[in-house]
């Protein structure tokens, strides 16, 4: 493994450059489409039976996602150099690196369990007890029979108020959370780093990229808005666009 002196440089790419990491993802997914397809699909369902295991499904599947990614960047390399990507790279990361791989997942896993633990102990702090809450629902009731709009107004207000101070603190932590991991499992595969020292790589390399990872944040969106409108199928080309950018803007951000 490479140590913290051994990083390549970490630089910093033009903000347009946010915008072409998603096209020219497109060109990568495109090269072997249906393989990538074949992939998402897959994905998808894998999240689906991670829901009908309530906890431990979810558990499993935060553990071992960095494990896939790390192997679809494999692929998205061999894509690339005109390689070809196929299917079996998606579980290439089992066997290349897995252990520090796996260390990304519980790295995510625990910070996802901090950030809910905090999220939770404000949601408890906003309602109160039980008896509490039961009485702001009966109040709230009270105030549709009555159609009284502007005690309505008083009583949600604080509880909409309250929701969105916790939705914003979650966003905040996980924000940090999601960059630390970010470039991890292509930093793990392709330059051989340790766990933690891809982890600190890809922090940095996400802060110092902070101008074209808003401009790719902004477009990601419209994208997405796009990918949903027909019945959600443009996921199953946004999905492998995506995974494909992060491979390219850590090409720009860390290769020499």
């Amino acid at each position: 493994m490479h140590d913290t002196a051994t990083i390549v440089n970490i630089k910093t790419a033009p903000a347009g450059r946010g915008l072409d990491w998603l096209v020219d993802g497109f060109t990568i997914f495109w090269k072997n489409w249906l393989a990538w397809i074949g992939v998402t699909i897959f994905l998808i369902i894998l999240y689906l039976l991670s829901n009908l295991v309530p906890v431990l499904g979810t558990i499993i599947l935060q553990l071992i996602f960095p494990v896939l990614m790390g192997g679809l960047m494999s692929g998205c390399r061999a894509a690339d150099q005109n390689s070809g990507f196929t299917f079996t790279h998606l579980f290439s990361g089992f066997s290349t690196n897995f252990s520090q791989l796996l260390v990304v997942g519980v790295v995510y896993l625990s910070g996802m369990v901090v950030i809910m633990a905090i999220c939770g102990v404000m949601i408890i702090a906003t309602i109160g007890s039980m008896e509490s809450m039961m009485e702001m629902i009966t109040s709230i009731q009270d105030a549709v029979t009555q159609n009284d709009l502007n005690r309505l107004f008083e009583l949600i207000a604080p509880i909409a108020l309250n929701i969105l101070l916790v939705t914003l603190t979650g966003l905040a932590l996980y924000l940090p959370l999601l960059v630390l991991v970010w470039f991890a499992p292509a930093l793990i595969v392709l330059e051989n780093m340790g766990a933690m020292t891809a982890m600190k790589a890809s922090f940095t390399g996400c802060l110092k990229n902070f101008i074209p990872y808003l401009v790719y944040g902004v477009i990601g969106l419209i994208f997405t808005i796009i990918a949903t409108i027909p019945l959600g199928l443009g996921w199953l080309v946004l999905i492998p666009m995506t995974i494909a950018s992060i491979y390219l803007a850590y090409k720009d951000i860390y290769q020499k």
